[in-house]
């Protein structure tokens, strides 16, 4: 997350899809470091569960579901949370409908 922030520029957009926990996708793919679900952009959202938290990035959240990629994810069980997110490093939010 602080890689992507870093690399954006204030407005830039983010689009990220990681297995759901706690799926089995989750925790069968060796190459995860970390397991995520919807709450888990709270973090980068929301001021009330970023200060458990330090990482410096201040996201706005656009879009954020869970979904099965594919008919084969589905059948398997391996949802993906979907997040969409803007990079916020000036003071304000940005201002009305947001479309990406």
């Amino acid at each position: 997350m602080k890689e992507a922030y870093r690399v954006l520029t204030d407005g830039g957009i983010f689009l990220i899809q990681v297995p759901s926990c706690p799926s089995k996708g989750a925790f069968q793919d060796p190459t995860q470091v970390s397991f995520w679900n919807q709450n888990s952009f709270w973090y980068y959202t929301r001021s009330d569960q970023a200060k458990f938290i330090d990482t410096p990035v201040r996201f706005q959240s656009v879009q954020l579901y869970t979904t099965f990629p594919t008919d084969w994810h589905k059948q398997n069980d391996i949802p993906y949370v979907i997040s969409h997110m803007v990079a916020l490093k000036g003071k304000e939010r940005l201002s009305g409908p947001i479309t990406i």
